[in-house]
Order: C-alpha cells, then sequence, then structure tokens
C-alpha cells in the first residue's frame, strides 16, 4: 500500500524477538553431546531405530543454556548436506529458550524441526549450531542417517452394518479417520493405502459375525484376483494385506494365525481400550504370523490383557522411550500431548494414558513392524505361495479326464482377486485353489499346468507340490472324493466356477473349476469339515 509519513513526528521500529530481552552476563550455550535425535513416533538417544523413507520426520536439537540460572534466548540450526552439497533448505532455523537442563518430555526444552520431505528420501548427514545473543556458539559432530523403504500396506476399510438395508446403523466418518490417523501416524511406513469399502459389500450383519463375514469376503476376492492374474496377466486391483470392519459397538476382535487358527488377514473394532488407536492395535495382532505369537500378544501386566507377549523386553507395560507424535499442530500441554511420556502405555495393553494420544508405540514394536514391512512385502500373495508343503490328510485333489491322457505339474501361484475366471481349456491349464487349517499351514495357491496326449482314460494319482526353498510335497488323488459337483458337459470355451457347501460364515468351501472341454473336471475337497 502507499501512504504519506509527512505528519509522523517519530517512528519507531519494534525490535526483532531476539533482542527483545537482554541477555544475562556471562551466560553462553552448549549443545548436549548427543546434539540430535531423529524421530518419526518414537526413538532413542542414540539414533538407533530404524527410518523410514519419505515419513513424517522431526529433527529435536538439543541446545542449552550455561552458566547462569536462566533460559536464554538462543538460534538453533539445522544443517543436512549429500556428500558434501547442502540440502535444499540448509540450514533451518528456530529461536527457542534454552533450558538450562533439558527435559526430554517437554517439547519446548528441544528445538524441533520438521524436516523436510526431501530430506527424507536417502542416506544425509547431519549437524547442528546454536548462537546466543552474546556471540558464544555451539556446533555438533555430524552425524550420517538414513532413512530406509518401507514396503506401503493395504487396508481395506469397511463400514459394518448392525442395522437393516433400509436403516442402517454404521460407525461415523470422523471416528474411522481418526483411526486412520493414529495408525498411520504410529506405524513404520511412510503410509497406508487405506481402500474404502460400502457396508453393502458386507451387507447388514451383527458385530458378533464380523469375523467370520470378513473372512468369506477376503477369501472370495483372494479367489477372483487370483484367476484374473492367471487368465489375464494383469492384477484387476491391488490385493489387501488387511480387511477391517468398523463396527458401531463393542471393542476389536482379531484373527490371528496363532489363535484358534485364525487367516490373519482380517479384524474388526469400534472403540476399545485402545479408542482411536483400535485399528492399529488389532492389525498388530494380525500382522505376527510367527507360529505361537510374540509381539503381536499383549504386553503384560497390560491392565487385564491377556494373552501376552513371552518375549516383551520391559518390566512394564510403557513405551519406555520418549515419543513423538508428528501431527500437526503440536501441543506441549492439554489434553492433547506432542512429546508422548516414556511412562505412557504401549498400544498392545489395554491401559490408557489419560490424555490423547491414548497409547503409543514403543521401540520393541517399532522395530518388529519395521522387520516386517521390508521392502518388497507383498503380504497375502507371500503367505499363500510360502505355505506349499499343504497337507494331504486335510485336502483332497480330485482330477478326472475322459478319452485323454494328461500329465501335470503342479506348482505354487500368486493369490489375488478379482472376478475373471478365463478359459482353463484353450490354456490347457486347471488351476486349484487348496486351503489348509493346521497351525502353520494356512492357505495355498497352486497352477496345474497339464499337456493334452490322445490315448486311453488317464487318472492322476498324484500330484507334486514344490514350493519356497525346495519344499515338495505330495497330494493324493482320490477316486470318490466325499463331495466331488460335476458340470454338465460344455464347449470348448465353456469356463465355469462354483462354490460347495459354501453357506453364509462357512469357512472351510471346496471349489469347482472346469475346464470345458470335453467333461474335464477339477474340484478341491476337504476330508472332514473345519469345526
Amino acid at each position: 500500500f502507499y501512504t504519506d509519513f509527512t505528519k509522523f513526528i517519530d517512528v519507531s521500529l519494534a525490535p526483532t524477538p531476539f533482542l527483545s530481552i537482554a541477555p544475562l552476563a556471562g551466560a553462553s550455550v552448549s549443545l548436549e553431546a548427543k546434539a540430535i535425535e531423529m524421530t518419526q513416533a518414537v526413538q532413542n538417544r542414540d539414533n538407533t531405530l530404524p527410518l523410514v523413507r519419505n515419513k513424517a520426520t522431526v529433527a529435536r536439537v538439543y541446545a542449552r543454556t550455561a552458566n547462569v540460572a536462566l533460559a536464554q534466548t538462543v538460534r538453533s540450526y539445522l544443517y543436512a548436506s549429500n556428500d558434501g552439497t547442502d540440502l535444499p533448505g540448509s540450514p533451518l532455523v528456530i529461536q527457542q529458550s534454552a533450558p538450562t537442563s533439558i527435559d526430554r518430555n517437554n517439547l519446548n526444552h528441544t528445538a524441533n524441526f520438521l524436516l523436510p520431505n526431501s530430506w527424507t528420501q536417502g542416506s544425509y548427514t547431519f549437524s547442528a549450531r546454536a548462537a546466543d545473543r552474546l556471540g558464544n556458539v555451539a556446533s555438533s559432530t555430524p552425524i550420517n542417517v538414513g532413512f530406509n523403504t518401507r514396503t506401503v500396506p493395504t487396508v481395506w476399510a469397511v463400514p459394518i452394518n448392525t442395522g437393516t438395508q433400509q436403516n442402517p446403523n454404521v460407525t461415523t466418518n470422523a471416528n474411522i479417520q481418526n483411526q486412520k490417523d493414529y495408525m498411520r501416524a504410529v506405524y513404520p511406513v511412510h503410509n497406508i493405502n487405506f481402500v474404502d469399502k460400502p457396508w453393502q459389500d458386507i451387507g447388514p450383519t451383527t458385530v458378533g459375525n464380523t469375523i467370520d463375514r470378513l473372512n468369506t469376503y477376503y477369501n472370495n476376492a483372494a479367489i477372483a484376483w487370483l484367476f484374473t492374474v492367471l487368465f489375464t496377466g494383469k492384477q484387476p486391483f491391488t490385493l489387501p494385506n488387511q480387511v477391517y470392519g468398523f463396527t458401531p459397538s463393542g471393542g476389536g476382535i482379531s484373527d490371528p494365525t496363532w489363535f484358534n487358527n485364525g487367516a490373519g488377514k482380517v479384524a474388526r473394532g469400534f472403540l476399545g481400550t485402545s479408542s482411536e488407536g483400535t485399528l492399529a492395535h488389532e492389525i498388530n495382532h494380525n500382522l505376527d504370523r510367527s507360529n505361537n505369537g510374540t509381539w503381536g500378544r499383549h504386553v503384560p501386566n497390560g491392565c487385564g490383557a491377556d494373552g501376552t507377549d513371552p518375549n516383551w523386553p520391559y518390566a512394564n507395560r510403557n513405551i519406555n522411550e520418549v515419543g513423538f507424535d508428528t501431527r500437526l499442530p503440536w501441543a506441549a500441554s492439554g489434553s492433547k500431548l506432542t512429546v508422548i511420556p516414556n511412562t505412557d502405555p504401549d498400544l498392545m495393553s489395554y491401559c490408557q494414558s489419560g490424555h490423547l494420544p491414548t497409547k503409543w508405540i514403543s521401540p520393541y514394536r517399532w522395530q518388529n513392524l519395521y522387520n516386517t514391512f521390508f521392502a518388497g512385502y507383498v503380504g497375502a500373495k507371500r503367505s499363500i505361495s510360502a505355505r506349499a508343503d499343504c497337507r494331504s490328510s486335510r485336502r483332497l485333489l480330485h482330477h478326472r479326464a475322459h478319452q485323454q491322457r494328461w500329465h501335470g505339474a503342479v506348482e505354487p501361484g500368486a493369490v489375488s482377486e478379482g472376478p475373471a475366471l478365463g478359459e482353463c481349456a484353450t490354456r490347457r491349464v486347471c488351476a486349484v485353489v487348496a486351503e489348509c487349517f493346521g497351525a502353520n499351514h494356512r492357505a495355498l495357491a497352486i497352477q496345474g499346468r497339464v499337456r493334452q496326449r490322445p490315448g486311453r482314460t488317464h487318472r492322476v494319482g498324484v500330484l507334486q507340490l514344490s514350493g519356497p526353498g525346495g519344499l515338495n510335497h505330495s497330494v493324493s488323488a482320490q477316486r470318490r472324493p466325499s463331495r466331488i459337483h460335476r458340470v454338465a458337459q460344455g464347449g470348448h470355451g465353456a469356463g465355469l466356477a462354483q462354490s460347495l457347501g459354501c453357506a453364509d460364515g462357512d469357512r472351510n468351501c471346496a471349489h469347482l473349476w472346469r475346464s470345458g472341454e470335453r467333461d474335464a473336471n477339477c474340484a478341491v475337497d476337504s476330508e472332514r469339515p473345519r469345526q
């Protein structure tokens, strides 16, 4: 704007904040020996917890006032470089009141820098510098910090309707969003690919039936995806690592592999003791796919949480390191805290902190989840193809051919989702999906490739399964399986898939795929139903 200053008698400019209070004589500034802490949710003072590429990161610089009894104003600088070249924006600067003694639990006791995303792309050198108004300067020793790639998991988010088709009863969008935001904040991945699904995908149900309905939903999607990939070579969509049902009431329930032979793929919840962390809590259960469960279990002495982790490394249920919620705006006090005290409970307890966040992630959990989402992690596809040693006593394969001789080899296939079946006959491929329910055998997807030879009728007696690491297993055929469904003879291009005995909530279904050529059938059958 334009103005006329001719009538002003005197003009005084306000002093800069840095010069507003006179420094105490003799004051000085120093940096702690471990001057920089790099945190994305939780960290120790040695910076040994791994960091994730592209995830929101805060650098806490530990500058303090020396030689006087009162805090003094200082400017703290954070430098970042790559092979001696400053990163764009370096240095960052913050003015702060540097305390004489630093309390790590106090947000205002450190200079807190939210790093530019471009500073979290690889391995860089960081250093800090602090200067007071008396001209004293302190500099830190440079540290090397690496940011590592973790695979982004996909989670299907499904509101659960416990009402009717006409009058649905579902949770609020705000509740769903709060839980998503929390999980993104505490998990060691830079993002979570939440795919919102309509409640109509599941239909009206009850809270108690939700896990069974979600398992059926996941299995149908996985089988559909598989056939689309097998017969088109393309993924129709990303197969979810987890499917979560947001219920309008009740606590949280998961379905881990180490408890009651769960599938480890679905969970549901409203607001349990973890409140906004219920989603993160339940999915943590499922992500631990060890035989008996360790870090996926509850923490000991967790305010009534049973089924505890035998490997929990701490003497209490707390996170035992200071956490940092990088989500803005930051708050040093009140009902919501940015710096999470090390006495707050771990998210796998039933305890609550008395403020927001209700609980937080410990270093132990951060490391285990970080190991889970290794670069190249593919979730469902890896877990299925890795279980090629399926036990024939639980699952039988029947192959019948009319006036043909078939020679087959069976190899692990990738699980996927998608609606298409394709034409097995024209490709001379007969695909079978089998499920196993042993403690260590969750599911198996196999693809049998057959070559047609003219000649007499031949019945396949044994199919050899080979898996990762050279695992081999024989699956015997049965002349008259207990349940076999034959379809009418079809033309060369006929493709048909049917489910056998797949009532709602029945997780022990047999599926048949017909090749469409001269009454050749493939079926998978179960020797005994799962209770």
